[in-house]
Order: structure tokens, then C-alpha cells, then sequence
């Protein structure tokens, strides 16, 4: 080998890259190379585990780009083999927070034993095969970097159905996603036609599709649908690792082609970006509520989920969710309201009420639009409900008192749930006497069924019992267990498990239990919404159907199905779902997409409304 231009060298192990500086002092001398220089892409393999795993190698190449923690050594092209499914690059770990041995453009040799960390050591993460105990030799700087691979139109085409279908027993980089990004892992890529699918997140990562969505299926408003058996795996993350993004929504274009290295995190591949990012404006606005404005004829009731709202949210977010409810849904007669926390927010004060919240949330519609409104909730037990530490989410219902009614019974608490009791008059229905049945709801508003193993660290629904031109209607608002906990789409469990699953089909059972008793009982006007943190297609709502219910979201185009977005994939959570009774002719529904397609959003869930034809009405 010939004499080096320069030698830099660190000697740091995995300990170092997982906790603390680097020790000023060199490691201990490694042992001679195992073997004389090898092909990055020999040492990549055609797998997801380097053949090499656990040897002490030596490979040269171009240092591609370089991080906090790591760079990235490219081959250069005339060393690349005719492989696909060979990467031709490698990550080179030095440790957290030191010096970085080699700049971009520097032609070095590393010497270094060969692992395969998971990403933030965690088990459902994939493996990244990474260069460790690394020596570096730095040859000569300023060297061009090989061209970058180029993704889409002539180039390679992402998978566009299937991340992983065969547990990792093959592998199929041309159809399979999981196996495509890991034929590219660390190598230099680029992007063209980049459209976004995804506002930037508050973690940096912007959702894209590339060649402006072509063959992408996406809506009107340049989302891409999440559908039952196709989870879109031709989705592309950007990552701010290497260099700042900009804040984008949905439809905007990032201009000229992009270019960075692969990578994975958290759970999904990413393209950490390399250069400034220039952005053209797609132009979505934000909708309001087609449904027809003020006859007065109809029901209206909505569900919202106001993303951990407080005395602690921004200066603004009473008066923004307000202005919401009264321009952008048109002031429904009944909202049914997720993710209110206690007064303090989070901080750990162990009083849990939320009547300042409620109060300032009423007043703000009200200094809107004049529209008055009142509001229930039950108080959950400090802590007992999930959510962001200390701030005690809960769900809870707001009404027109100039348009619905609701007569208080009993006195609710966090551990007492509603019944079903015989009316104090012998009525079949208080003064109307259609679709009341001869039982009315105690404590009216009150918690369902909340001491069931089912809402355990979750929140407890509220169900209430209203009177609209004369006619009862039965509304219970949710907030089902989230998908915390479930294995990544593109993670390293394949076929993956959904690990909330069970829970969500328990809380829908339970809910669906309330349901039929009041059928059972003659009140035929029900109503169950709220984010049920689930698919119209899932389990936990095929179990709401299966007793008689109707998920209204069902009856719009199915291009307009979907009320939040995750990783680029617009998927519906929060659901109206009625009694057949409600779900007739005259009927409508409307997802309002005000938030979740925007970087300035309010929350990150899309509120939901339904004008519904009431039938026995005065």
C-alpha cells in the first residue's frame, strides 16, 4: 500500500456510539486485516447481513457524507460491480460527539470490523450494516463523488405494492421494499419530480413521492391513500440529519433533483438530504364544510380531535380551534371532543379537572360567532388514562343550547358508568314519545362501562343522552387505545403484529354492548364517534357494525377517506358512525381537511361532520 498523504485514526467502540464523547486517547492497536482490501459492495452482500459480519476488513472508496455520529464511504464507479442488489456504500461509525476523521471528497481507506446495529438498538428496527473500531487513512481530499443512483423515471423503480412478503427467506430487491432500500442502503441517491405527501414533521421528515406522484394514485389534493393490502411502500422520507428542510405541506414540489445518502431510523428508510432544498408552493387551501349551511333541518354532530389542548398550548389554540368549529364546520349542534387535557396541561399537579379549558374553549366559539355552547366531561383518575404524562387527556361532548338539549341525571364520577333505567314518568319516551324507548340514561352524561379491563390507561368514553326537536339521541364520543407499540410497516418483524389490535376490538365490544342495549330497549337514534386510532376496513370497527351501525365515512368517494396522516399515508382514524335510523336518505358526511394536510395545523386530526335526517322530528 502507498504511503498515506495523511493518516487520521480513532479507535472507538460500540459503547462509544451509544453513550458519550470519544476518549481523547487512541484505542488499543487492532489486529492485522483479515484479509487484503475488499469491494464495499463484497462486504454488503446481496442480504440484509453482511457475509462478513464480525471480521475485521479493509475497504477504499470516497467519503459520501458525514455526520454527528458517522460518515459514509462510497465506492467509486469503475469498482462497482453489475449488481442491484449489492450496495456499493458503507457507514463508518466514530462516535458521538467526536471529531470526524475524513471530509467529503476525501479518498480513504478504512479498516474496521464489520456489525449490523439495529437503529436506536431497538429489536423492531432493521439492521444497518456499519463499519466499527474503525482506522481511517485519508489519501487526497477533493475528489468528485460517484454519481448518485437515480430513483423513478430511468432510473430504479421503487416497489409500489410490497414491503416484505416472504419474512426475509429470499431476497427481492426489485419487488420487495424492505429489500430494495437495503440494495441502496448507504449509497448516494437522487430525486426528481419530488411532490409531498406529508407536511414536515416536528422531527424534521417530509413524506414524498418522486416524478410528481406518477403511478401513485393520489387524490385530488396529492394525498396518497392508505387502502386495505396496499401500505404504499413506494413512499419516500426525508431526513433533516445532514441538512435542514424546509416546512411544506401536502402538494408542495422540492425543486431540482435531491440528493443524499440511505439510511434507516426510527423504523423506516430514510434519504438523509445532502444541499439546500428549494420548495414551489402546490396551493392547498384549507376546505370548509360542504354540507348545506343553516336549514336547521338536519342533525349536525361532529367529532374533533384538539391534539392535547390547555391552558399550556400556544397563545393561540383556544381561539384557533374555535375559529375551526364556527367558519370550518359551520358550528355543529353536538361535537364530540377527544384529547382535552386537565387545566395545568402537563405539568404534575395531580388535579385533573379541565373546567378552565372547557370554559375558554366555549367562550372563544362564543366571541367567534356568538354561538353558545355547553360542555361535559367526567375528570379521569390522575394518571389512569394514557396520553402525554401528567396531562390527563379525556373525551367530552359540547352543544348548541339554542338548538339540542340535555336534561343532567345523577352525578357522574371516573368509576361509576351509565345504565339503563326505567323513566320516572312510565314514559316510552318523555314527551314525544318516538325512539325513546321506556329507559332513559343514568348518571346522563356518564362514562361507559369504565372500570372493564378494556379502558385500562385509556381513555374512558362518555355517552349522553340529548333531545333534538323532541327526539332522543344517544351520542358516545371515544378515544380508543392508539397504535403505540405496533411493529413498523417497515420494520425488522415481518409479517409485522399489530400489538394494539386486541385492545381496540375489546373497547369496541364494549362500546358495541352499550349500543345493543339501547336497541334492545327502543332507542333507535344512536351515534358513535371519536378517534377509534383505527381503519374503516379494521376489526375494531367491523365490530361496531356488526351491530347495526353505519360508518358514514364509508359513504364518501374513496378519495376523500382519511382524516390524518402518518409517514405520508392518509388514513382515516376518526369515525361518525349512526344507527341505521340516522343513516338514511338526506344523510351526509364531510371530512373537513383543515389540519392534517399542513405544517401550520392546529392538530394533527382533520375534524369530522355529519348532517343527519332525524326521522319522528317536530
Amino acid at each position: 500500500m502507498s504511503s498515506p498523504a495523511s493518516l487520521l485514526t480513532t479507535a472507538l467502540g460500540l459503547a462509544a456510539m451509544a453513550a458519550g464523547p470519544a476518549c481523547a486517547a487512541p484505542g488499543p492497536a487492532l489486529p492485522a486485516p483479515v484479509a487484503d482490501e475488499l469491494p464495499i459492495h463484497a462486504v454488503q452482500g446481496a442480504g440484509h447481513v453482511s457475509p462478513y459480519l464480525g471480521d475485521l476488513v479493509e475497504v477504499r472508496g470516497v467519503v459520501l457524507a458525514v455526520g454527528r455520529e458517522a460518515f459514509w464511504v462510497g465506492a467509486p464507479r469503475d469498482a462497482w460491480d453489475d449488481e442491484d442488489a449489492t450496495s456499493e456504500a458503507l457507514k463508518v461509525a466514530f462516535g458521538r460527539d467526536a471529531d470526524a476523521p475524513a471530509a467529503v471528497g476525501d479518498d480513504v481507506s478504512v479498516r474496521g470490523r464489520v456489525a449490523e446495529p439495529r437503529a436506536g438498538g431497538r429489536a423492531e428496527n432493521l439492521q444497518v450494516t456499519t463499519l466499527v473500531d474503525a482506522e481511517v487513512t485519508v489519501y487526497a481530499s477533493g475528489l468528485p463523488l460517484p454519481e448518485p443512483v437515480r430513483l423513478g423515471e430511468d432510473g430504479r423503480s421503487l416497489p409500489t405494492l410490497v414491503i416484505e412478503d416472504d419474512g426475509f427467506t429470499s431476497f427481492d430487491a426489485e419487488t420487495d421494499a424492505l429489500d430494495f432500500h437495503e440494495s441502496l442502503e448507504s449509497m448516494r441517491v437522487s430525486v426528481s419530480g419530488a411532490r409531498v405527501v406529508d407536511p414536515t414533521t416536528r422531527h424534521g421528515e417530509i413524506a414524498i413521492v418522486v416524478d410528481d406522484g406518477e403511478g401513485a394514485g393520489l387524490n385530488d389534493r396529492g394525498c396518497l391513500l392508505l387502502r386495505d393490502g396496499d401500505p404504499n411502500p413506494e413512499r419516500l422520507l426525508l431526513d433533516d440529519a445532514l441538512s435542514p428542510l424546509p416546512a411544506v405541506s401536502v402538494g408542495d414540489r422540492l425543486l431540482d433533483p435531491l440528493v443524499g445518502v440511505m439510511d434507516y431510523s426510527f423504523g423506516a428508510p430514510k434519504l438523509l438530504v445532502t444541499g439546500e432544498v428549494r420548495v414551489e408552493s402546490g396551493g392547498l387551501r384549507r376546505e370548509r364544510t360542504t354540507l348545506p349551511h343553516g336549514r336547521g333541518d338536519r342533525l349536525r354532530v361532529a367529532t374533533y380531535n384538539v391534539e392535547n389542548l390547555s391552558q399550556a398550548s400556544g397563545p393561540d389554540a383556544f381561539q384557533d380551534i374555535a375559529e375551526q368549529i364556527v367558519t370550518r364546520l359551520d358550528s355543529p349542534d353536538i361535537i364530540g371532543v377527544q384529547e382535552m387535557q386537565d387545566d395545568d396541561g402537563p405539568e404534575c399537579s395531580g388535579r385533573p379537572a379541565a373546567d378552565l379549558n372547557w370554559h375558554r374553549l366555549v367562550v372563544a366559539i362564543r366571541d367567534a360567532a356568538g354561538a353558545e355552547y355547553a360542555w361535559a366531561d367526567v375528570p379521569p383518575i390522575d394518571g389512569a388514562d394514557g396520553g402525554q404524562p401528567c396531562g390527563n387527556i379525556r373525551v367530552g361532548l359540547l352543544w348548541r343550547t339554542d338548538t339540542v338539549s340535555l336534561e343532567r341525571r345523577g352525578k357522574p364520577d371516573a368509576a361509576t358508568g351509565v345504565a339503563l333505567v326505567a323513566r320516572a314518568d312510565g314514559t316510552a319516551g318523555g314527551d314525544h314519545g318516538e325512539g325513546g324507548g321506556g329507559v332513559q340514561l343514568v348518571p346522563n352524561p356518564g362514562l361507559v362501562d369504565p372500570t372493564h379491563a378494556a379502558w385500562d390507561r385509556s381513555r374512558k368514553p362518555l355517552a349522553a343522552e340529548f333531545r333534538w326537536k323532541g327526539v332522543p339521541i344517544h351520542v358516545i364520543v371515544n378515544h380508543f387505545r392508539s397504535k403505540g407499540g405496533d411493529d413498523p410497516l417497515f420494520g425488522s418483524h415481518q409479517p409485522r403484529t399489530e400489538h394494539s389490535v386486541p385492545g381496540r376490538v375489546a373497547q369496541a365490544g364494549v362500546v358495541a354492548d352499550l349500543v345493543q342495549q339501547l336497541f334492545d330497549a327502543g332507542n333507535e337514534h344512536v351515534v358513535v364517534l371519536g378517534d377509534l386510532n383505527d381503519f374503516e376496513f379494521s376489526d375494531a370497527v367491523t365490530r361496531l357494525k356488526q351491530v347495526g351501525l353505519v360508518d358514514l365515512v364509508e359513504t364518501l368517494p374513496e378519495g376523500e377517506r382519511y382524516t390524518y396522516l402518518f409517514n405520508g399515508n392518509a388514513q382515516v382514524l376518526d369515525h361518525v358512525l349512526v344507527s341505521r335510523s340516522l343513516a338514511g336518505e338526506g344523510t351526509d358526511f364531510d371530512v373537513v381537511h383543515v389540519n392534517a394536510e399542513f405544517v401550520d395545523q392546529v392538530s394533527d386530526h382533520d375534524p369530522c361532520v355529519a348532517a343527519l335526517a332525524v326521522p319522528g322530528t317536530r
